[in-house]
């Protein structure tokens, strides 16, 4: 009885998996005519998990935004969030509160390349000798923007000793961080 039972469910499935094949493709079926178009290619099983393994190897998702680095990044990337977010005291309750938290520093390890990806609040930003480009206002945290940081090499004269294709380049470089972080 129990091998009967076992036969007629290995029949089901065999029939529903041949009845499956002819699903590949989003497209309807066709007669194979000379106007027949050919069948889109559907990923397999192994390259979508591929795929899949590969964007969650290269994503750093946080309550407030989602950073993707290239594939080049995957298996060198290193990271360190810390959930802290700070108001100055002085500023809080008022319409210029001073804020700053929710920072995110990424490394890639093969050439220490390295940027932070930060929360501050909209009457406040990057004080000092860095590099910043806003990636997005928040609609999480109304008031609140996330921006890319990079600390100036040091020692730092000004931008004025910096040359023009440098100054270009680490612009561009910027923007490029920015275009990775999705604001949440």
């Amino acid at each position: 009885m129990m091998r009967g039972a076992r036969v007629a469910v290995l029949s089901v499935a065999l029939v529903a998996a041949l009845g499956l094949a002819g699903c590949a493709t989003s497209e309807p079926a066709t007669d194979a005519g000379e106007d027949a178009e050919a069948p889109v290619e559907q990923p397999t099983v192994e390259q979508s998990t591929e795929e899949d393994r590969s964007f969650v190897e290269r994503t750093i998702d946080t309550p407030y935004y989602t950073v993707v680095v290239p594939e080049s990044w995957r298996g060198v990337l290193a990271y360190d969030y810390d959930d802290a977010y700070t108001i100055d005291e002085q500023s809080k309750g008022t319409d210029t509160e001073l804020g700053v938290g929710y920072t995110t520093t990424v490394r890639n390890t093969e050439t220490d390349e390295v940027f932070g990806v930060t929360m501050y609040t909209d009457a406040w930003g990057p004080q000092g000798q860095f590099m910043c480009e806003k990636a997005g206002s928040s609609t999480v945290m109304p008031g609140n923007y996330v921006a890319v940081v990079k600390g100036l090499t040091q020692p730092f004269d000004g931008w004025g000793s910096i040359p023009q294709d440098e100054k270009d380049a680490m612009t561009a470089q910027m923007a490029e961080y920015a275009s990775w972080v999705a604001v949440k």
